[in-house]
């Protein structure tokens, strides 16, 4: 099955407080955020560390978009 979801990445740089994530917690410094429309009018939001490799993890609850 394709996944023709429309997504956005891109990068930023978080400073004091950084992002929260489910895997884990707080991250600071060069990220990558990726952001998937889930087609129900809600997205996902999904960050790394820009110098890691691999998949993106989820940021907030698993599993639940944030509108």
């Amino acid at each position: 099955m394709t996944d023709n979801r429309e997504q956005y990445q891109g990068e930023m740089t978080a400073g004091p407080g950084g992002v929260m994530t489910d895997v884990v917690g707080v991250i600071t410094g060069d990220l990558t955020v990726v952001t998937a429309d889930r087609g129900d009018g809600r997205a996902d939001v999904r960050v790394q560390y820009t110098a890691a490799s691999g998949t993106t993890g989820p940021v907030g609850a698993a599993g639940e978009g944030r509108e």
